[in-house]
């Protein structure tokens, strides 16, 4: 596949998400983020990115270089979109320290013998 091909068909992978997402709200009012620079804004840069990936991959057909289009950008937008991992408060479940929470100090007993195919038989 030549490289013009590619980007133009990954720039169009990268406007699935976002045209699909209008597709699904077409039973109601029009969504308020259409009339948003931002949204706009961040609809460019997901084509243009899923452009920048199917020419980068080289693709060899043109299902390839939808789906490397579609998936760069939402990979993208979907880590962008993930909440930062916090830490547990002291004493909370599961926190370091707090009871019955794991520990590196304590480890598991280990089993007396392996497993042998007598003892899956007589289970």
């Amino acid at each position: 596949m030549d490289p013009t091909s590619a980007i133009i068909l990954g720039c169009l992978g990268g406007a699935v998400p976002d045209v699909l997402r209008v597709i699904g709200s077409r039973y109601g009012p029009l969504p308020e983020y259409l009339g948003r620079p931002y949204f706009w804004f961040s609809l460019v840069l997901l084509v243009i990115i899923g452009g920048l990936a199917a020419y980068l991959s080289t693709p060899g057909t043109a299902v390839e270089a939808l789906a490397i289009g579609f998936s760069a950008p939402e990979i993208l937008s979907r880590l962008l979109k993930r909440e930062p991992v916090r830490p547990a408060p002291p004493g909370a479940p599961g926190a370091p320290g707090a009871p019955g929470a794991p520990s590196l100090q304590t480890a598991a007993p280990a089993p007396a013998r392996p497993a042998t195919l007598q003892d899956y038989w007589a289970a």
